[in-house]
């Protein structure tokens, strides 16, 4: 999938294109300041944003919530094309609805490969691809030149080093950014082989039963065991949402690597994951069950303690 975000009238064949107000006719109406977004995990191969992001997350939580979103939508190796006003030119400085100065040194904080080197040289430089866990390495920068002075520059009259000066001290020299960056992700874990053993949870995701099952599960089972904890989602719960809380009980729990957790969407089959599975136990949530097996005595051991601590 490709998306064109704030489409405006600039629709991109070949992309979804996507804006907040439907006057613009778009493919899809989102506002992209409501989070989560309405698109999957790794969906997107190549996102645009045409003099979009500069409008987006005036409030630093919600700017970040859409970097945090951006990356979760793309793939690996997707590509993310960012075109912006210049925030000491006119075009930047006199609409109201610009809320946010976006240039490549505030993106290249969202690029570990930056933020590990930052961190070798004493710097700084806030880690937020480590702090929010995203990867948006940098591939390529322009910067447009405004008339007079890329005439200038490119009949010799204006040198690089002098008009490098000017872009960084005075106002209307420079138009727009256009950044490129690389999307970077850690394959994703594999999923159990088939003749693996499922545990079968349905939670009520507003009760902390979940995450004590959870958390029994983590102390029963070591990462390699052959086993996976299923958990399906209904439809008040979305797979980032889900996600987040999986990962907070885990590092809670004092784990980094954790056995396989399966979380399925409400617009998923369960049974389709379900057959991946050899072996099937449903979990109650009150503490019986649970089929027998060494697996299976396993969890039931670690609920029971959990219980009496």
């Amino acid at each position: 999938m490709k998306l064109n975000m704030g489409c405006g009238n600039n629709k991109l064949q070949g992309f979804v294109n996507v804006d907040v107000s439907p006057l613009a006719g778009p493919d899809q109406v989102v506002d992209l300041e409501v989070l989560p977004w309405p698109w999957a995990d790794g969906c997107a191969e190549e996102v645009v944003f045409n003099h979009c992001l500069e409008h987006l997350g005036r409030e630093t939580p919600v700017f970040l919530g859409i970097i945090k979103e951006l990356y979760r939508i793309c793939g690996d190796g997707a590509l993310v094309k960012i075109v912006v006003p210049h925030p000491r030119h006119d075009f930047f400085l006199n609409d109201p609805t610009h809320v946010r100065a976006i240039t490549p040194d505030l993106m290249a904080l969202f690029s570990k490969k930056e933020n590990d080197a930052w961190r070798e040289a004493r710097a700084s430089n806030t880690p937020l691809a480590h702090l929010l866990d995203v990867d948006l390495e940098p591939v390529s920068l322009v910067v447009e030149i405004d008339e007079p002075y890329r005439t200038q520059h490119r009949t010799g009259l204006l040198s690089t080093q002098d008009l490098e000066t000017a872009v960084r001290e005075r106002n209307n020299i420079a138009t727009e950014f256009k950044i490129e960056l690389r999307v970077r992700k850690a394959p994703a874990p594999a999923r159990p082989a088939p003749g693996a053993t499922a545990f079968l949870f349905e939670p009520e995701w507003s009760s902390p039963q979940w995450r004590d099952l959870l958390l029994s599960y983590l102390e029963a089972f070591a990462p390699g065991d052959p086993v996976a904890l299923v958990l399906p989602l209904d439809a008040s719960v979305s797979l980032a949402e889900a996600e987040g809380w999986v990962v907070a009980a885990v590092l809670d729990a004092g784990r980094e690597v954790f056995p396989d957790v399966v979380l399925v969407g409400h617009d998923e089959h369960l049974m389709e994951t379900l057959r991946r599975f050899e072996v099937l136990h449903r979990l109650t949530a009150e503490g019986g069950g649970e089929s027998g097996g060494p697996l299976a005595l396993r969890l039931v051991q670690a609920r029971k303690r959990r219980a009496g601590a």
